[in-house]
């Protein structure tokens, strides 16, 4: 038998290592071998020499032949088990099943990217021609046309400005006031919130129906 010397056994292991390597020119190892290993460790034995020669030839050639491939477990995520170590649903997941979503995320390669990038793309711009979301922004755009107009004609100054005029007015009438009563915000000066602040936040509140987004539809 070849693997008679303790060193011949070692030599040949190391050698079916590194020929598992995909990476690896396996050419080149079987070079390298004959020019380091071949007359140390097997010297002038022609048929240790011939053995030796022949396995690793064919194991070389057919393996380089094939190409590399990758087994499945190393693509794919494990089998989504819900009772994994034990752990079950919880009280308020017992009736409702938790939905995982998209998992190919994590397995996806630069082409498979890329081609969800194209379908993306793809189905945008079919949503972007589909004649019930036009009808719908035509709606929209004519309900917010007559929400403005209606606006302009009969909301065109809001309530709390007509109020604050109307105080105004009332205050220059009556005109200044030799003696006032007593005032803590205004004969202390403890209260910080003057009036340039309270106008700030009167017109941030105007400002409120701009601030959340809305849905596929302005109006009901």
């Amino acid at each position: 038998c070849i693997f008679v010397e303790s060193r011949s056994k070692g030599v040949l292991l190391c050698l079916f290592l590194l020929l598992q390597k995909p990476s690896i020119n396996r050419s080149t190892i079987l070079y390298y071998c004959f020019e380091r290993i071949e007359y140390k460790y097997f010297g002038n034995c022609e048929s240790l020499h011939h053995i030796f020669f022949t396995f690793l030839n064919t194991f070389v050639h057919d393996k380089s032949d094939k190409p590399v491939k990758r087994e499945t477990w190393m693509l794919e995520l494990p089998e989504d088990k819900p009772n994994f170590f034990g752990l079950g649903p919880r009280q308020f997941r017992k009736k409702t099943p938790m939905e995982k979503g998209d998992r190919s995320v994590w397995t996806d390669t630069p082409s498979d990217k890329e081609k969800k990038a194209q379908r993306d793309t793809n189905e945008g711009e079919e949503k972007e021609f589909n004649p019930e979301s036009i009808a719908v922004k035509q709606r929209d755009d004519d309900l917010t046309a007559r929400v403005d107009k209606y606006n302009k004609d009969k909301r065109s100054v809001p309530l709390i400005d007509l109020h604050i005029k109307k105080l105004k007015k009332k205050g220059e009438k009556s005109g200044p006031k030799e003696r006032r009563p007593f005032s803590r915000e205004e004969d202390l000066n403890v209260n910080k919130f003057d009036d340039a602040q309270k106008k700030s936040i009167l017109k941030k509140a105007q400002q409120l129906n701009d601030r959340f987004s809305g849905g596929g539809k302005k109006f009901l």
